[in-house]
């Protein structure tokens, strides 16, 4: 039978595996609350500006579009009755 030695697996170094993992796991953490998230937030209030924006222009263009089509109504009406 060949005991295999498995350093993960050895009790002496599993505190400071866990340490490390403790570290790691923080480090990440810290990262990603102080430089990712501010980076999706601003990206998310862009986006949300940009389509205010763009909801404005489509309200204007829609009433310009109806009324140009009441105008070009108008006109044909006209156009035919005479």
């Amino acid at each position: 039978m060949v005991h295999l030695y498995i350093p993960q697996f050895d009790l002496l170094s599993s505190g400071s595996q866990i340490f490390s993992l403790f570290c790691i796991v923080n480090l990440y953490y810290f990262f990603t609350v102080y430089k990712i998230l501010p980076l999706c937030i601003e990206v998310k209030k862009f986006r949300i500006k940009k389509l205010k924006k763009n909801n404005v222009k489509l309200k204007t263009l829609k009433t310009f579009l109806k009324s140009n089509v009441n105008i070009l109504q108008n006109v044909f009406k006209r156009v035919l009755v005479n």
